[in-house]
C-alpha cells in the first residue's frame, strides 16, 4: 500500500508521539519555558524515545524478525490444531471454572505464601554455612553474571519504558495529568521559569 501498511503507520505514530513528548516544555496556560534540569530531562528523554523507536522499528521490519515471528505463529497454530480435538471436550468445564480461577489462585497464594517463606528461611538458616562458603569461593563466577544480567535487564526495561511511554495511547493518558500538574500554581513554580 501507499502508506506502508499498519506497521509503518504504527512507527509514524510512535515517532510523532515521541516528538510531542520531547517538545512538551510549555504548560497549557502560556508560553513559559521549563527550568533546568527538567528541560534537559525532557529533551534527552524525547531524543532517546525517538532513537529507541527508530531502532525497534528497524528490527521489527527486518526479514529475520518477520521470519521468526511467522515461524512462531505457524508453530502455535500447528500445536493448537493438533491439541484441539483433545481440549475441545474440556471447553464447557473451563468456561464454568474460569471466573473462579483468579480468586482461588489469590486465596491459595495468600494462604500458602507465609508457611512456604518460613520453611525456606529455616532451610536457608541451617544450610547457610554450606552455601555461604560455596558462594564466597564462586563469587568470581556469579557476581559478574548477576551484574551483567542486571545491566541487560535495566537496558531492556528502559527500552520498554521508552517504547510504551512514547506511544500515542500513553501520551493521551499522560498529557491530562501533566496539564493538571503544570497548570497548578505549585507546578508552575516548580517546573517553569519565572515570567520575564
Amino acid at each position: 500500500t501507499r502508506d506502508g501498511g499498519p506497521q509503518a503507520q504504527q512507527a509514524r505514530s510512535y515517532r510523532s508521539a515521541a516528538a510531542e513528548y520531547s517538545s512538551a516544555t510549555r504548560p497549557p496556560s502560556g508560553p513559559r519555558e521549563l527550568r533546568e534540569p527538567f528541560k534537559t530531562v525532557a529533551q534527552l528523554s524525547g531524543t532517546a524515545a525517538r532513537r529507541v523507536n527508530t531502532a525497534v522499528d528497524g528490527v521489527a521490519s527486518s526479514p529475520y524478525y518477520k521470519n521468526t515471528v511467522s515461524a512462531v505463529v505457524s508453530a502455535e497454530k500447528r500445536a493448537e490444531r493438533i491439541a484441539r480435538p483433545y481440549l475441545q471436550p474440556l471447553d464447557p468445564y473451563v468456561a464454568t471454572a474460569k471466573p473462579f480461577v483468579l480468586p482461588a489462585a489469590t486465596v491459595a497464594l495468600a494462604v500458602a505464601a507465609p508457611p512456604i517463606c518460613i520453611v525456606c528461611a529455616i532451610i536457608a538458616f541451617f544450610t547457610s554455612p554450606f552455601w555461604l562458603t560455596v558462594g564466597f569461593f564462586t563469587a568470581f563466577i556469579w557476581v559478574p553474571v548477576v551484574c551483567f544480567l542486571s545491566a541487560v535487564g535495566a537496558v531492556l526495561g528502559l527500552v520498554f519504558a521508552l517504547r510504551v511511554g512514547s506511544s500515542k495511547r500513553a501520551q493521551e493518558s499522560i498529557r491530562p495529568v501533566w496539564n493538571f500538574i503544570a497548570g497548578s500554581s505549585l507546578g508552575q513554580a516548580v517546573f517553569y521559569c519565572a515570567r520575564a
